[in-house]
């Protein structure tokens, strides 16, 4: 399947932002998806994807909830 990058860019965002977020639930959910593009695209892929789309902080943000 094929993303384009404003789509990728719009997901990743999005993930990071309820990732970030102050409903657990949510934040829960976004670190189930995150998990799971993580292990079927790999964890180098996943980190390039992230750095391709996010800020540096919210790059560490994620990083270190998952």
């Amino acid at each position: 399947m094929q993303l384009g990058e404003n789509t990728l860019t719009t997901l990743m965002k999005s993930l990071s932002h309820l990732v970030d977020g102050k409903r657990q639930n949510l934040r829960n959910s976004a670190l189930d998806i995150c998990m799971f593009i993580c292990e079927s695209i790999g964890s180098d892929n996943y980190l390039t994807l992230m750095n391709f789309c996010l800020k540096e902080d919210e790059i560490r943000s994620m990083g270190t909830s998952m």
